[in-house]
């Protein structure tokens, strides 16, 4: 198992086009309102809204904005489901982080005591589909467990110390990591959509 160094280290080096670096270098503005939003009040208004803003602006943007990326610096991805109920596509825009091929999902849910819908939907059915701009590809997920899962959380925490914040006020819940591995690995990167 690697440590929380060498997942920093590995996420640090990313190559998946779009997604671009996930260390934290944000500006000094960004991390003061990347605090702001792990607020109990500021997340109780951001969990319903932000993802319906984000979401169309990542799709006219062609994957480069986000209202989330402009305010706190993250990296946000679309991650298309299959409904753990309806069976029917299901896509939400979602803070990365990057392990080489791979991308890891924090499912934080902003602290409620549920988890995401989403995480629902790939436990149920766990393939999802990543939309980089025009360039999309198949993902198989499985949640981390023990090390594996520690060493990304610590790298969740480095990158949006506000997750820590979420996991305090969601007790009785661990906040599930969810890993995403390319489905076609010997295609050799990502496909034009």
């Amino acid at each position: 198992m690697l440590s929380p160094r060498q997942v920093a280290t590995k996420l640090e080096a990313s190559s998946i086009p779009g997604l671009g670096r996930t260390a934290p270098s944000a500006p000094g503005w960004q991390r003061l309102i990347q605090r702001a939003a792990a607020w109990r009040p500021a997340s109780a208004l951001l969990a319903p809204t932000l993802h319906l803003v984000d979401a169309p602006i990542l799709r006219l943007s062609a994957g480069r904005h986000s209202l989330t990326r402009w305010l706190t610096g993250l990296p946000v991805i679309l991650v298309t489901t299959i409904g753990a109920r309806t069976g029917r596509p299901r896509t939400t825009p979602l803070v990365a982080l990057q392990d080489g091929k791979r991308i890891v999902l924090i499912a934080s849910s902003y602290g409620r005591l549920h988890q995401p819908g989403w995480y629902y939907n790939l436990r149920r059915h766990p393939h999802a589909l990543i939309a980089l701009g025009r360039l999309k590809r198949s993902y198989r997920a499985r949640e981390a467990l023990a090390e594996e899962r520690e060493a990304y959380w610590a790298q969740a925490i480095h990158a949006y110390p506000g997750f820590a914040a979420y996991a305090r006020r969601a007790p009785g819940r661990v906040i599930p990591v969810i890993v995403l591995t390319p489905e076609d690995e010997d295609a050799g990167g990502f496909q034009g959509g």
